[in-house]
């Protein structure tokens, strides 16, 4: 294991990158509880170099992880509407006067 901060974020970092390109959502919780605490450990002399390089993958991280809420908000509103469907759903006839449907479970069922 390496005892340098600056290496064991930059591995972290790297971690955190292949746990979003993976899909990998239950291995972001360690990852930040770990670059939370190796963060506070960078000193002030640490190379500039070395900080562009941490923060340009901060940057792709910040995307893929924009990306991942998305993607699972998707899902969050897709299920959702599922669960409407299966407990029936709404028209209007020509009066404007709301009709309401239920579905049988097996039709649904059939259509997913």
């Amino acid at each position: 294991m390496e005892t340098d901060p600056l290496q064991r974020l930059d591995h972290t970092m790297d971690a955190l990158r292949a746990a979003l390109l993976s899909g990998d959502l239950l291995a972001l919780a360690p990852l930040e509880a770990i670059l939370t605490a190796e963060s506070g450990s960078l000193v002030a002399e640490t190379p500039a170099d070395s900080l562009a390089r941490l923060r340009g993958k901060a940057a792709q991280s910040e995307v893929l992880l924009a990306a991942a809420l998305r993607g699972l908000r998707s899902a969050q509103r897709r299920m959702a509407e599922i669960e409407a469907i299966q407990n029936g759903f709404s028209t209007y006839d020509h009066q404007g006067q709301r009709q309401a449907h239920s579905t049988a479970a097996g039709d649904l069922a059939r259509r997913f």
